[in-house]
């Protein structure tokens, strides 16, 4: 939900979004398409590609894994039905190639990665990306798990930063988050219930307050994008 609502801020910019959670492809469940992966199961000539000519091919991506979300933002998701079958090798190499095919397509790539991942996939992800952007929670649960997930990725993380997700009356202070994580958090957002109205809704359709685009905005002046 983070990366839909910070690329419908990014009005100047092309985005694409690719939904990299290989166990749990929601992205498009938030945008409100439901029907794009029997089309991507059928289209059999695209696994017959894939296994033998061991490449990605631009053309069959656009055509049957990208949907057009907006005019500038456009969503890859299904790849899980392909790269679930492949072994961890073959799908690092898949993505660092796919990543060639559009990075100067685009100004901007958004990457949704599963923390249940391979973690050779996700450190893969981690060393290629300009930028890596954690959300946790402001309370113990929140620190220990980012704490455990630094512990095994610090090695492969060239820049990172860090936001307060569902901040509340009830978590930490802000300048004590601050020194846990070496002032490296650049926001915060704050919990609010119509954050579930994305769920199954048209994303052309969502209703975004005052409050939700100032949390936004902030980041985005720090992000420098």
């Amino acid at each position: 939900m983070f990366l839909i609502i910070l690329s419908k801020y990014l009005k100047n910019k092309k985005i694409l979004l690719i939904d990299f959670d290989l166990n749990k492809q929601e992205v498009h469940s938030f945008l409100g398409i439901k029907k794009y992966s029997k089309l991507i199961r059928e289209n059999n000539y695209f696994n017959y590609f894939l296994i033998n000519k061991k490449i990605i091919d631009e053309e069959i991506i656009n055509k049957y894994f990208t949907i057009k979300i907006k005019n500038n933002i456009n969503l890859i998701s299904g790849l899980d039905l392909i790269l679930n079958n492949l072994k961890i090798e073959k799908n690092i190499f898949l993505f660092q190639n796919f990543l060639n095919k559009f990075k100067n397509n685009y100004d901007l790539i958004l990457i949704d990665i599963g923390s249940e991942n391979n973690y050779k996939i996700n450190n893969c992800i981690y060393k290629k990306s300009d930028l890596n952007i954690f959300l946790t929670e402001g309370n113990l649960i929140g620190i220990n798990k980012f704490n455990k997930f630094f512990k095994n990725y610090k090695n492969y993380l060239n820049n990172f930063k860090i936001i307060i997700n569902k901040n509340d009356k009830y978590s930490i202070d802000k300048n004590i988050l601050n020194k846990v994580f070496d002032n490296n958090i650049i926001g915060e957002i704050k919990y609010q219930y119509n954050y579930s109205n994305l769920i199954n809704k048209n994303f052309k359709n969502i209703i975004f307050n005052n409050k939700i685009k100032k949390e936004y905005k902030k980041i985005i002046g720090k992000l420098n994008i």
